[in-house]
């Protein structure tokens, strides 16, 4: 029988046990980058509630919301608004291309837990994360921060407003008092202001302004001139937010269930029911 040749046996050993060291040494490589690049997290600051009235705190929670980034994950990036509308029950953020509105209710914050979060990236770099639970909505790379915007998203969270089916729960009997009127409410001049400037407004692609307009002429009367509320559906499905497109449509139908428009008007809720769940 032939002796083995050991020459061979000794190369395949020493390649495998090259391979093994080489593989130690590049997992040893990653550890040790994985742990100088470790972030540690801790919380910074807890949401203090501000003691103000309410057209306060919408225009205070306003103002912070055109200061704050909001991620783009796709891109990892971040995009600052390019306008903020806050109403009773939510906000809206519209952005420059390609970032698609962003409308968030007040009824959903009761889900989250509100705060900052400091990230240690090492002794001399920092963020700040603005949290709605797991949910980054904004980052800040400065210690000495005013954190207006949670302390308003902390308002907002304990003055929950009520969800759209209890809002039109309550809208019925208004509802009902105009159907019986045999003499219609005359509009304002205030209010009739308001809607002009509010179709304005959309004729120039303003939706969130328009929106607000809106809301403002509804809140001096919300029965002297029902089709606000269908025009008001209108502009916030262009802004995508299809929940209170189909909340303000029923509002309309629940004034003028005989109007003209009314199969159409009923047509657009199915629409966007459908759109709601894309």
């Amino acid at each position: 029988m032939e002796s083995p040749d050991w020459q061979i046996v000794n190369e395949h050993f020493n390649a495998d046990e090259m391979n093994k060291i080489l593989l130690l040494t590049l997992l040893s490589s990653l550890i040790l980058t994985i742990t100088a690049n470790a972030q540690t997290e801790e919380v910074f600051y807890y949401p203090k509630l501000p003691k103000v009235e309410l057209s306060v705190a919408k225009t205070n929670l306003e103002r912070a919301l055109k200061e704050m980034y909001y991620p783009n994950n796709e891109k990892n990036y971040w995009y600052k608004p390019e306008s903020a509308s806050v109403f009773d029950d939510r906000f809206v953020l519209t952005f420059k291309s390609p970032m698609n509105p962003i409308v968030f209710y007040f009824y959903d914050l009761k889900n989250y837990r509100i705060e900052v979060i400091k990230i240690s990236k090492d002794n001399n770099h920092f963020d700040f994360e603005l949290r709605l639970g797991k949910l980054i909505i904004s980052v800040y790379k400065e210690k000495e921060h005013d954190w207006e915007l949670i302390d308003y998203l902390y308002f907002f969270q304990q003055v929950t407003q009520k969800p759209y089916s209890d809002q039109l729960v309550l809208f019925e009997p208004i509802a009902a008092h105009y159907r019986g009127l045999e003499l219609k409410p005359a509009m304002s001049e205030e209010q009739r202001k308001y809607i002009v400037q509010a179709n304005l407004l959309n004729q120039q692609k303003m939706y969130g302004k328009a929106i607000e307009h809106y809301n403002k002429a509804l809140e001096m009367d919300p029965t002297a001139y029902p089709p606000a509320w269908s025009n008001l559906a209108l502009l916030s499905s262009q802004i995508h937010d299809y929940h209170a497109a189909i909340y303000y449509m029923k509002k309309y139908l629940m004034l003028e269930p005989e109007a003209t428009d009314a199969r159409s008007c009923q047509d657009k809720i199915y629409e966007w029911e459908i759109m709601m769940q894309e």
